[in-house]
């Protein structure tokens, strides 16, 4: 294909006057790109504008809440844009990302109209709303390259600005689900050494959260980040894999610290990985960086959204194996019925399966969307019902990060929220799973400080077991005991041989 160039007066009738003087040349190329390829670790805007685009048909108050806190960010608070006097509220952005994005799915994006002004080093400077269209409509932009810096709008600028974190972990997630060659790295608690050494070895950083997690939160993330690996083991053996590694991983006391970030190769990530390592000295026990995207996604959804957190701390998945078929049989409603696209959260029972409180019954459903699901199968069910005692709407339910989490690919009812429905709506089997689920939602520090003490004791318990194991294959007793013990003691014990 032939190179199409600008001269600079053309230039000047294509991008925005405030950006006239970064062109110091008589003549620019003009390229036409992806515009996936633009999404990068500095402009996590696009994450906000993408997550606004994504939900705008839904009405959802969140993703319009998380855009307008953004704007206001840029803008510090004045809700103008420079060289646009038409971009004055609140109000007129939205309008006009709305008739921006109706243009471009139209008629494409229009490079006689505008061009999209890139630093040298290829990134946005300007036109973020109309990338940001062009990646949900997966349409080419035509962008020119012009004589500045990187502009930076990354995380740290948005958290700096007063963003709250649950908006944050929103975005970051968005990008994930979205953006190209992005990877988290996982520190481990084990770690021990110069975290801020490690931030270094690691580029393009999107975004980066901590949190603690008990012994139960670190084996269902391990079971989770390493799903697939023949150590694991199976589901329904509750993993047994798990527990080595979670020795190893958490035997200090540091947080789980997750960081996204984006690179050009699995070549790359491994040198990076390699290098992390280094610096803590422990090898593999030290991080973790996932190989797929999807691994990311899945990463990214489980610890980038508090309820998930919640839910890897004090859930038990695999206590129920009735809990995976119910899932498996929605997801095959779902399939069957093609309405794949629709959103939805399971809600109730299912989710104190999830938790390992109690088994589910059915399967109740909530979803937004403008047709109704028909026919319904047997024991899986439109919750609206019960929406009364949820307190919010079934969009927000459904389309508000702070109402639920992700497992398995699929949205569950938050268990704080689940616990104001049957708070409020009393029936005697909600009085039941109330007093089951009062200690988990309730902050007691008399509970926190008695969680720490177990935690401390599961772990000591753990490596005692490991340890054992380790002395009877070296004394090569490890094969009768094993026999004498699943002959007459198992039935009595929690650990396996």
């Amino acid at each position: 294909m032939k190179e199409k160039f600008a001269t600079k007066d053309e230039l000047e009738m294509m991008i925005e006057s405030h950006m006239h003087a970064f062109l110091q040349h008589e003549k620019y190329a003009v390229e036409s790109v992806s515009p996936l390829s633009l999404f990068t670790h500095n402009r996590f805007d696009l994450a906000v504008k993408l997550l606004y685009l994504h939900n705008r048909k839904y009405n959802d108050a969140f993703s319009r809440r998380i855009y307008d806190e953004h704007i206001r960010s840029i803008s510090h608070g004045t809700f103008k844009e420079a060289g646009n006097d038409q971009k004055n509220s609140l109000d007129s952005f939205v309008d006009t990302f709305n008739e921006l994005y109706l243009s471009i799915k139209d008629s494409g994006f229009d490079e006689k109209k505008s061009l999209i002004p890139l630093s040298k080093n290829g990134t946005i400077i300007n036109g973020a709303h109309r990338v940001a269209c062009a990646i949900d409509l997966n349409t080419q932009v035509k962008c020119v390259k012009v004589d500045t810096v990187d502009h930076f709008y990354d995380y740290k600028f948005f958290l700096d600005r007063g963003l709250n974190q649950g908006m944050l972990d929103a975005a970051a997630t968005k990008f994930i689900e979205t953006g190209t060659n992005v990877y988290i790295a996982i520190i481990w608690p084990a770690a021990k050494g110069d975290l801020l050494a490690v931030e270094s070895l690691i580029p393009n950083i999107i975004y980066k959260k901590q949190a603690y997690l008990s012994a139960n939160g670190g084996a269902n993330l391990i079971s989770i980040v390493y799903q697939g690996c023949n150590w694991l083991g199976k589901s329904a053996q509750g993993f047994p894999g798990v527990g080595a590694k979670l020795v190893e991983c958490f035997s200090g006391p540091n947080p789980v610290t997750a960081i996204a970030f984006q690179a050009p190769t699995l070549t790359a990530v491994q040198e990076i990985k390699d290098e992390i390592r280094n610096v803590f000295g422990i090898g593999k026990h030290s991080v973790h960086i996932n190989d797929t995207n999807e691994e990311a996604i899945t990463t990214a959804r489980m610890l980038f959204n508090d309820n998930a957190i919640h839910f890897l701390n004090y859930a038990n998945p695999s206590k129920f194996q009735s809990t995976f078929d119910k899932i498996n049989t929605f997801k095959d409603f779902v399939k069957t019925n093609e309405i794949t696209s629709t959103p939805f959260v399971l809600d109730a029972g299912i989710v104190l399966s999830l938790y390992g409180l109690r088994e589910a019954d059915d399967i109740d459903y909530l979803y937004v969307g403008e047709n109704s699901i028909t026919p319904e199968w047997k024991n899986v069910n439109h919750h609206k019902d019960s929406l009364q005692y949820h307190e919010v709407s079934e969009t927000e339910l459904v389309m508000d990060p702070a109402n639920y989490f992700y497992f398995d690919d699929i949205k569950f009812v938050a268990f704080s929220q689940l616990y104001r429905l049957k708070s409020n709506r009393m029936q005697a089997k909600d009085k039941n799973d109330l007093f089951m689920m009062r200690g988990m939602v309730e902050n007691n520090k008399f509970l926190a400080r008695l969680g720490m003490a177990k935690q401390k004791l599961t772990f000591a318990r753990i490596r005692l077991y490991h340890k054992a194991i380790d002395i009877l294959r070296a004394t090569g007793l490890y094969k009768i005991v094993r026999w004498v013990y699943r002959k007459f003691f198992k039935n009595n014990s929690s650990l396996d041989v």
